[in-house]
């Protein structure tokens, strides 16, 4: 058994934690490092693991994102294994005949994000934090049990080492362990719905286009990939979901192309479908003494706008921003509560303003009431008339506007 002492501990090596970790290493320019260790109790090597297959899992990074993993370093390598960048975006309603388009040439950008698979993110961030930053990185383990011991807390592993920290961090996914020791109250409800993933080969390329239909049981994206393939997110209500996932890949292509209005021509399955439940949860704190929450840990949204990873990794960024501001102090504490909830108040409102506009999509257009869908059909219309209104939801989900980390900061601002 052995004993350690660290200022931070992650609990929680996923995409945020590890980008949390590398912000912490790269905006911490003193002699004295700060001691950081992640814990996972997956094989992050085999997580990352590169594949000819496109990963299950993609994410669609907006620009305030590419800056951040530029300013980290990681950027080019991440180009490197695969990613592909859109320049447009069409929503279309299956209740109406209300459409709208965004191009990112309206703004003067020469693309709106990125579709940028999970491996591809957590390979170059592992490979840093062994080769370059000094963190302790301690996988597949799991964790016994959580004490506060004085102003610490103490991390028991199941292999008997003992980690104490004086800030312990979750970035342990929405069931976090993290904040059920703190105590932490979350809100939130399920949508009854799921989530079935694939990678898919169309008939027709995508053109650079991320498209979505609303359908009356909820919302189907195609995201564009390289070579001309796509990632699917079909978000169902559970009981057709059920349904398309018991279907053969024949019949479930068949649905999918019918669904999609043949937009793309004929569809092929590249990759095993995967499906995981969807939920709205909030905690209702983000920090205590001694604790922060970051990502899914602290939050989780409905997928239709693909924000729940920029939003994660925005929080990672802005807590290292804080901690790694206050670090000069000579009296600096990583788990001084005051100092945490700079990190809070930052993040907490922004996040809950995100939750609400795609709580609202979301039931908006998973309405099938007639004088609702005419409102939203109407909407569309109109909002696809008005550059300025497109103009303004696109310098949103840029993701660079509001209150946002130095990391996330590029040659560019949105006002």
């Amino acid at each position: 058994m052995n004993n350690k002492e660290y200022d931070i501990v992650i609990v929680g090596g996923g995409v945020v934690g590890l980008l949390f970790a590398c912000a912490l290493q790269q905006m911490d320019t003193t002699q004295n490092k700060l001691r950081v260790a992640v814990i996972d109790c997956n094989d992050l090597d085999k997580q990352a693991e590169l594949a000819e297959d496109y990963d299950a899992r993609v994410f669609a990074l907006n620009l305030a994102t590419q800056n951040i993993l530029r300013h980290l370093g990681l950027w080019d390598e991440i180009e490197k294994i695969r990613v592909s960048p859109f320049h447009h975006m069409r929503v279309w309603d299956e209740g109406g005949d209300g459409l709208i388009e965004f191009d990112s040439a309206d703004i003067a950008y020469d693309r709106l994000g990125y579709i940028v698979e999970q491996r591809a993110l957590l390979k170059p961030a592992l490979e840093k934090l062994k080769k370059t930053f000094d963190v302790d990185l301690c996988y597949p383990r799991t964790i016994s049990q959580y004490t506060r011991v004085d102003e610490n807390i103490e991390v028991e592993l199941d292999n008997g080492d003992v980690f104490r920290t004086r800030l312990l961090v979750g970035a342990d996914g929405a069931n976090s362990s993290v904040r059920q020791f703190a105590g932490i109250e979350k809100t939130g409800w399920s949508y009854e719905q799921t989530a079935i993933v694939a990678t898919v080969k169309t008939e027709k390329h995508h053109d650079y286009t991320a498209a979505q239909r609303f359908l009356s049981t909820g919302p189907l994206a195609f995201l564009p990939l390289v070579d001309g393939l796509s990632s699917i997110v079909w978000s169902a209500d559970t009981a057709a979901a059920e349904d398309l996932l018991a279907l053969d890949d024949q019949a479930f292509c068949e649905q999918l192309e019918q669904a999609f209005e043949s937009h793309l021509g004929a569809v092929e399955l590249k990759t095993p479908r995967a499906a995981f439940p969807l939920r709205l949860q909030h905690s209702k704190q983000y920090v205590q003494a001694g604790i922060a929450l970051i990502g899914d840990a602290a939050h989780t949204v409905h997928p239709l706008a693909g924000q729940g990873v920029n939003l994660g990794i925005m929080d990672a960024a802005m807590l290292a921003q804080v901690l790694s501001k206050a670090i000069a102090d000579k009296e600096f504490n990583p788990g001084d509560y005051a100092l945490l909830r700079k990190y809070e108040r930052s993040r907490k409102s922004e996040n809950m303003i995100m939750m609400g506009v795609m709580d609202g999509f979301k039931k908006l257009f998973g309405s099938s009431w007639r004088p609702v869908q005419h409102i939203r059909s109407l909407g569309l219309q109109l909002g696809n008339r008005s550059p300025t209104f497109k103009n303004m939801v696109m310098r949103k989900a840029l993701g660079l506007s509001g209150e946002i980390a130095e990391l996330a900061v590029g040659s560019e601002r949105v006002s």
